[in-house]
Parts: C-alpha cells; structure tokens; sequence
C-alpha cells in the first residue's frame, strides 16, 4: 500500500520539533493554539493520506490534537504514525473499513489517550491496533456500521482497565452479550444512544459495577424490567426518544445513587410518585415532550426533596395542582415552557426559596394570583412571554412595597402578551423604569413588550406607557346634589335594604350594652312606682284611724317580729317592713264594718 511507503517521510517530518504551531504547515491542514490543546491540527479534505503527510512540514514532536476528516483513508496502515506523540486522535468521515496490527506502534502506544472514530465504515470493535494502546481513556466508534459487539473484545485491551468512556452510539447495535463489556474495570460512561435497542442489556451491565453514566436514548426500549439496572453506582440514566409509558418502583431499586433522569420523548400519560421512591438523591429530572401528560398532581414529587432542575416543556400540562412542588424545597430551575396552563395560583410556588429560573413561556395563561411569586427572594429569571396575561396583581413579586427595591430579578421576559395598559397595571410600569436593567423581552424576537390595548396606547413600548395612561379621579357627588330637593323617594325595598344596612352597622358588643340598659331602666321605673305607691296608701291610711283605738286594739295590728325578722333576712332590712299598728298599718289588715256606708266609697286597692 502507497501508506507503508510513506512511513520514512512521515517520520522525517516530526524530527526537529517545537512546542506551537509551526508555520511550515500547509493547506489542506491548519494549526491553532487554545488554552488547553497548544498544538491542535486540524486536516480536512485533503485527496488522500499522502496529501496530508506532505502537508504537515515540520510539525512539532508532541501535537494535543490531530483530526483528519473528509479524507478517503480506507485502512489505517501500520507504523504510520511512528515517531511523533499525539494525545486526542480523531477521523472522521473517511470512509474507514480497517485498522492494521501496529497501526499506532512507535510513541502513539502511550501517548494516546482519545481516539474518536466517527462517522466512518468500521462494522465491529476494532481488535486489531486498539488493543495495543496502553493509555487509552476514551474510545469514541459513533456512526459506523457496528451491528454486534463480540464476547471477550475488550478483554484483549490494555488499556481495559484505564478506559473510562465509551462511546458506541449511532450504530445498528441490538444486543450485548453477557461477556461483550467484560474487562471494562474503570468504565464511568457507556453511551449506546440511536441504536436498535429493544430493551436493557442487563447481563452486560452487571460487568461494568463501576458505571456510573448510561445513555439508551433513541432506542426502541418499551418496557424496562424489574432488575434491569443493576448498576449501584449509577448516577446518570439518559433514556430519551424511546417508547416507555411507565416504569415499576422497583427498576431504580438497585440504582440508589441516581442524580440525573432523563425521560424525555416517551409515551408516559401520567407521573406516578412511587415510580421514585427509590431514589430520593435525584437532583434532575427530565419529561419533556411526553404529550399525553395533562396534570402534575399534588404528590408528584414527595420521594424527590433533593430535586434541583425539573423539565416538562412541550407535554399538555393544563393542571399543576396546588402542593405540587412542596416536598422539593431545593429546587432551583422549573421549565413549563409550551403546555397549556391557564393559571398560576398563589400557593403553587411560595415554597421553592431557592428558585432562580422560572420558566412559562408559549402556555395560555390569562391569570397570575396576587403573592404568587412573592416568596421567590433568590429569583433571577422568569419567563411569561407568549401568554394571554393582560395585567399582574400588584403584590405579585412582593409582599410590602419596601421589598420592591431589593429585587434579584435580571429576566422578566413579558412580549407577546395581551397587556391592558390601564391603572392597574401602572404599578409594573412604574416599578420596571425603576429597575431598568430588568430585561422584559426575550432575544427570540425582534418586537418590543409592547400594550394590546385600550387602543389610545396600543403598540406602545410598556416602560413608555406611564405617562400616556389616564387614571380617572374618584367619583365625588355634585355640590347640588346636597341642596336639591329632587330626590326620589325611597320606596318600601329602599327603607328595608337601609334598615338592614343599619343594623348591620351596629357593633354587636354595643347592642348588648343598650338592651341591658333598657332592662335597668324599666326595673327602676317600677320599682319606683311601688315606693310611690306604698307611701300615698299608707298616708291615707292614717287620716282614716279613728282616734280612740286603744292600745289593746292597736296590739291587734301588730305584725309579729319574728315575720320582719323573717322579712328582713330576704330585702336586707327591717326598716322597710316596719309596719305595726303604731308607725303604719296596711289597709287590707284593718278591721271593718259592712254596714258602713263609707266602706263603699273608697277605691279597691287591688295591687295589695
């Protein structure tokens, strides 16, 4: 092959290197300097391996990264790249097929520590050349043509115990077999994204107990078994773009430490709480673009309280009940971009203190209850563009008019809404030319926050409506409308809604006070009437005794003391009752003839 007898020149050119890019360098190759690769190469459409060899004149001994893409390489050769050190490795879209024994021989053995393969023909894990890289960290085949993964291949590398990363997405891989990861004792990350998965390749996971990131996105995967995950070590299962509906409690049993889940794209209709009751250390979740998702309800999340950033845009969630997020006081960023809410409620929010991103855009929300976001003290960005709101209460972001100065907010996108630009909402303006590095509209359009209506400001910028805003003064009645007669009388309905008006007025401590009032004037007024009323009865009495009763006869009209006594002890005193024959006698007690004509004369005393 032309490669193996380009192996002397190749050598040749790395001799006599410097520590930058060197400017010998030719076309179809370029070098630049970064902070963390001082030497990157990069050769791109180059006719063919021999071209870019010639290209690359006095190229420096150590190269960070050399990438050769858009050039036809059909087989890597051996000894090609002996004499010149290279840590980060790439070809991409080179028609590759093959790599021969001692492809990377010579310094690339240890120098090696990325190699990507990308875009390329290789239809099985290279054994041949790979197996020989003693530094290997990372090993990228993406987009290749590999259909099965042999048992045993990476047990032959040295490197299996170093390799930290592997990346085998874009394939036609459908099956692991229970050996095919066997030898991996480092591996951190496996990403089999966009292959023919059906469901988990449970026997060779549990040969990688060191996994702890796993990507199966853009699969097939339905259904995920009980004990699919036996990975204890897990902290990140991305399982995007597949056909799941729902998963057992019991599948995130064996996987404890999981942080980061990433479910977006299935079928799921409704969140299950229990389905993470095993793990209560998440910190992400991820459901976005699950449409028939209608309601997060009230329990959604009690088995997440370590629950940082949540993503749910582009379902059809019209319900977020209230309590919703009350067992994750750790959160920090919610997105609910493109649902079909209608309405944020006072409580949905007030305990998330640590929020700093809230995002509402693109739903149908007509209203925002006042205190909504008024417990939100670590705020910084909040997106409500493309709704319906045509004002915001005006207690909405504080709950005292003093904390309106000490705003964290630096977002407040508010375009492509239906704002009222009336009084009500003249506080926001107000408040908005107060705090003008508060950005209002988002960069995604070319069109100010404007006002919809009423139509004397519509189209007007919202922080230039202020002044244009007319507030109408409170109503206060005509002057004539207190001397003039003219008033229509009040009809039978007017004097019985007043009468309940002006009982309703009337303090109910103040209604006990006058009736106990009224009870005490009525009781002094009779008892009154009887003092009265004894003393003229008992002065007529005594003009009508005659004068000539004896002593005997007086004695007759004694009342005996042990009656007063008696008396006494229930009105307090004796002197009331002392009404014996000498100081005064009652009528009825008096003696009388019937034959005597004056007895006919006086008035019945009817009360004694």
């Amino acid at each position: 092959m032309k490669g193996i007898n380009l192996i002397p020149l190749f050598a040749c050119l790395f001799l006599g290197v410097t520590a930058q890019c060197p400017s010998t360098i030719k076309a179809p190759c370029s070098c630049k300097s970064t902070r963390y690769e001082p030497v990157s190469i990069h050769c791109d459409r180059a006719d063919s391996l021999e071209s870019v060899l010639r290209a690359l004149s006095n190229p420096p001994q150590f190269i960070d990264s050399l990438t050769i893409s858009n050039t036809p390489i059909e087989e890597l050769p051996a000894g090609l790249f002996a004499g010149v050190s290279i840590r980060h490795l790439t070809f991409q879209n080179n028609g590759l097929r093959s790599i021969q024994k001692g492809a990377f021989s010579g310094n690339l053995v240890d120098s090696i520590e990325e190699l990507e393969i990308r875009t390329n023909m290789l239809e099985t894990i290279p054994e041949e050349g790979l197996s020989e890289l003693k530094s290997l960290d990372s090993l990228i085949i993406t987009d290749n043509n590999i259909q099965n993964i042999s048992a045993l291949t990476f047990l032959k590398y040295y490197s299996r115990t170093r390799l930290q990363k592997l990346d085998l997405s874009a394939n036609k891989i459908s099956y692991i077999p229970a050996e095919g990861l066997l030898g991996l004792e480092n591996l951190h990350t496996l990403i089999l994204d966009k292959n023919m998965f059906t469901t988990i390749p449970t026997e060779a996971l549990e040969n990688v107990q060191t996994l702890e990131d796993l990507s199966l996105s853009i699969n097939k995967i339905s259904v995920i078994e009980t004990k699919a995950l036996p990975l204890r070590n897990l902290k990140s299962l991305g399982l995007e773009v597949n056909q799941i509906e729902m998963i057992n409690p019991n599948v995130f049993r064996e996987t404890p430490e999981l942080l980061y889940l990433y479910l977006s794209n299935n079928r799921f209709s409704v969140i299950d709480p229990k389905m993470f009751l095993h793990i209560e250390k998440l910190k992400v979740l991820a459901m976005s673009y699950n449409v028939g998702l209608r309601m997060i309800p009230f329990n959604a999340f009690q088995y997440t309280p370590s629950l940082i950033r949540l993503e749910m845009t582009d379902c059809s969630i019209g319900t977020v009940e209230e309590g919703a997020f009350r067992k994750t006081p750790k959160i920090q960023v919610i997105s609910l971009a493109r649902n079909k809410l209608k309405r944020i409620g006072k409580l949905l929010l007030n305990t998330l203190t640590y929020a700093q991103s809230l995002d509402f855009k693109q739903n149908e929300i007509v209203t925002v209850d006042d205190y909504a976001f008024c417990k939100l003290e670590m705020l910084q960005k909040l997106d409500l563009s493309s709704n319906k709101l045509q004002s915001l209460p005006a207690n909405v972001f504080f709950e005292a008019p003093e904390k309106a100065f000490k705003t964290s907010l630096k977002v407040l996108y508010l375009n492509d809404n239906l704002w009222k630009c009336d009084e009500k909402i003249l506080w926001l303006i107000n408040w908005l030319n107060q705090n003008p590095a508060i950005k209002i509209t988002s960069p995604d359009t070319t069109l100010q926050t404007r006002c919809t209506s009423p139509s004397d400001v519509s189209g007007v910028p919202l922080r230039h409506a202020g002044s244009m805003i007319h507030i109408p003064p409170p109503p206060i009645m005509p002057k004539e409308h207190i001397t003039n007669n003219n008033i229509a009388p009040m009809t039978k309905r007017g004097e019985e809604e007043f009468e309940e008006q002006a009982i309703s007025v009337v303090n109910p401590l103040g209604t006990i006070f006058i009736i106990i009032a009224i009870v005490l004037l009525f009781l002094l007024i009779a008892i009154s009437l009887i003092f009265l009323t004894y003393y003229f009865v008992r002065r007529r009495e005594r003009k009508k005794m005659p004068p000539s009763v004896t002593s005997s006869e007086q004695d007759n009209y004694a009342v005996d003391p042990s009656v007063v006594s008696g008396l006494a002890s229930i009105y307090g005193s004796t002197n009331m009752l002392n009404c014996d024959a000498r100081s005064a006698r009652l009528p009825r007690f008096q003696p009388y003839d019937n034959n005597d004509p004056a007895l006919y004369a006086q008035s019945s005393n009817w009360w004694f």
